[in-house]
């Protein structure tokens, strides 16, 4: 937060969204209807869940 406004630095974001869920101050939040698509399109895969994977 800067003069009350969230400040993303552009070099460092990677669009993952992570800034969303640890936000101490809920800043970050994604609009409800981009939420709800969100869900509806992803949704299913919240039961898949796989081991990590490492590339050399």
């Amino acid at each position: 937060m800067e003069n009350d406004s969230v400040v993303t630095d552009a070099e460092t974001c990677c669009l993952c969204m992570a800034c969303t869920t640890v936000c101490p101050k809920h800043a970050r939040i994604l609009p409800p209807p981009l939420q709800e698509k969100m869900q509806q399109m992803l949704g299913v895969l919240k039961s898949v869940r796989r081991e990590n994977e490492y590339f050399v």
